[in-house]
């Protein structure tokens, strides 16, 4: 790596950002070496935008940008910080245009303090660079053609998503008695086909997550989602992110979730209507990551779901760890306990383990009244699927704030942490 040349008389408390597209490899290799300069290009006019007031230093042929940053006093690194996860979300904001095809430049941010006039500046370049540079579960090169097609797919459901093709359907989780209110609705992505229809986004949404996309598409959805709750108080909605979005340092350090946190800070009215289910179609950043995510998420006052409890990889000190508010049990299991006593053995068995990992369980996937009375006997908490209601867009009722959840996920963490204040 070529050494920067950088006047090293920092003023206290600045900030060092080293900036990167962690993918251009990637983007040369598919799209040609046009595409990968118009990618930097991308970089370094949001860059400029940005931080036009601070010290910009460009290594073109390292992909590589630094910016040292003297905070002005009455601010501090707060509004750095800030403008961190603005860089990001910039640079993902539409795709590039190339004569192969469009393509997404995915960020790396590296940061480092200089708490000091003499702070080692060499050393805060190595901290920055190696989480810049940083690409979790990246061990070698996709193909080709297979990074082409799944890039068209992301750049295709980003598109509809912008567009109003894309769209959260609702479906309601429900008490276990006949009649009970509806505790939230769960958004669920669904694309057009074209023809009037909605189908499932799932082909384009594993696309998303090998390209290390899915976090922005989950920045997006969760900035609807909170606009339906701020002009729906009455409602609670619940919100899908990928695994690989549980993090609050995915391209780096403070670059993920600064809008959510910003937009709830504070308020702890809209915080408790929302629910954030973190589906298990991909592996974790990490399971520290992952626990810090959940814990701030939890702060703020909202609720936290594990989704398809069962199905996936996760074990069950790794769920304990997690300590989610809610373990959403995958519908294949109440389907084989309406089979056979050995399903049904099972079947109780993680509602069980469920509830012993978390406040509540709902049991996902029911589908008819044999179903449903098959978990209230298990002893599920609440229910979901077809037997109920199918996703629709159609009009939502308010729900109901039920004690057992709300008292132990957001009343009861407030009193501790104002116990503890």
């Amino acid at each position: 790596m070529r050494k920067f040349m950088i006047d090293s008389n920092i003023l206290p408390a600045s900030l060092l950002i080293m900036a990167a597209v962690t993918n251009l490899t990637e983007i040369e290799l598919a799209f040609g070496a046009r595409a990968r300069r118009h990618a930097f290009e991308r970089l370094r006019n949001v860059i400029h935008d940005l931080f036009d007031e601070e010290e910009i230093h460009e290594v073109e042929d390292a992909g590589l940008i630094e910016v040292i940053v003297r905070p002005r006093a009455e601010q501090g690194l707060r509004r750095p910080g800030l403008k961190i996860g603005q860089l990001c979300t910039l640079i993902c904001a539409n795709p590039i245009t190339s004569e192969v095809g469009a393509f997404f430049a995915i960020p790396g941010i590296g940061t480092a303090v200089l708490a000091s006039r003499d702070a080692n500046i060499e050393r805060a370049r190595k901290r920055a660079y190696e989480q810049a540079r940083f690409r979790p579960n990246s061990c070698h090169l996709p193909e080709v053609s297979q990074y082409q097609d799944d890039m068209a797919k992301a750049v295709h459901l980003m598109d509809q998503v912008a567009r109003g093709g894309a769209t959260l359907v609702w479906q309601p989780t429900v008490g276990p008695l006949a009649g009970a209110p509806v505790l939230y609705y769960e958004g669920l992505l669904r694309i057009g086909d074209g023809a009037g229809n909605l189908r499932s986004a799932e082909p384009e949404l594993l696309a998303l997550e090998r390209m290390d996309l899915a976090p922005e598409l989950d920045r997006r959805l969760m900035t609807a989602v909170l606009d339906e709750l701020e002009a729906n108080p009455k409602l609670r909605l619940g919100i899908n992110i990928s695994s690989k979005s549980a993090s609050l340092y995915r391209y780096g350090a403070c670059t993920l979730w600064q809008e959510l946190r910003e937009r709830l800070d504070g308020k702890p009215d809209l915080a408790r209507h929302l629910v954030i289910e973190i589906t298990e179609t991909a592996d974790f950043v990490s399971l520290e990551e992952a626990r810090e995510f959940i814990a701030v998420i939890q702060e703020l006052g909202c609720l936290v779901a594990v989704d398809d409890f069962g199905a996936g990889w996760r074990s069950i000190i790794q769920l304990s760890a997690l300590a989610a508010d809610i373990v959403k049990i995958d519908g294949r299991f109440v389907r084989d306990a309406s089979k056979s006593d050995e399903g049904y053995e099972t079947f109780l068995h993680l509602v069980r383990l469920g509830t012993s990992l978390a406040s509540a369980v709902i049991v996902e996937g029911v589908e008819t009244a044999h179903q449903a009375s098959l978990a209230r006997h298990a002893g599920a908490d609440w229910l979901q699927g077809y037997q109920f209601a199918r996703p629709s867009a159609g009009p939502m009722l308010p729900v109901v704030h039920d004690p057992q959840i709300m008292a132990l996920s957001f009343v009861d963490r407030h009193s501790a942490a104002q116990a503890h204040a």
